[in-house]
């Protein structure tokens, strides 16, 4: 009902992947400003995308943004902090992907489908957002949780925070 910065979030069920022998919970949020929804705005300054913005909804690991994710741009250097159990995450995995709706953009392999990086002694992390759309950052810190794969064998459990923000082009 109110123009601004607004965050979605899910706690998915568990899937399983056989791939990696892992069950998987990927806490995940989406920060989006409904300006560009076409609602009014008060503010021709777009003063409605100042707060809420960096908002944290408590997930097990979460990442909270240090730019304001509502009003990047193709070449925006995009900034978090991951926090594992309300602290921050030193030295954890981020994996970065593209969403390649149009499938416009051919990679020399598949390697290039997940960027990876981790955070600094801080859980602090940066990546330049390079083309125009939706950009995933999972979090996934280092675990010695266990749990039971569907045919009752225990196997690791992967606990991560997803936080998914959208690069538009300049015109």
């Amino acid at each position: 009902k109110e123009a601004g910065a607004h965050v979605m979030y899910l706690q998915p069920a568990p899937y399983w992947e056989p791939a990696e022998d892992v069950l998987v919970t990927h806490y995940t949020k989406v920060i989006f400003n409904s300006c560009g929804a076409g609602i009014e705005t008060e503010s021709h300054l777009g003063w409605e995308n100042w707060e809420g913005w960096d908002q944290m909804v408590g997930f097990p690991v979460e990442i909270e943004p240090l730019v304001n994710c509502t009003s990047l741009w193709t070449g925006s250097i995009f900034r978090g902090v991951v926090y594992s159990g309300n602290k921050p995450a030193p030295f954890t995995r981020v994996e970065v992907e593209y969403y390649n709706e149009k499938q416009d953009v051919k990679l020399p392999n598949k390697s290039y489908v997940t960027q990876i990086i981790r955070t600094d002694a801080h859980g602090q992390f940066s990546f330049v957002l390079l083309k125009e759309g939706w950009w995933a950052f999972t979090a996934i810190p280092e675990s010695t949780e266990v749990t039971k794969n569907p045919d009752g064998k225990e196997v690791a459990a992967e606990i991560g925070g997803v936080l998914i923000v959208r690069a538009n082009d300049l015109k």
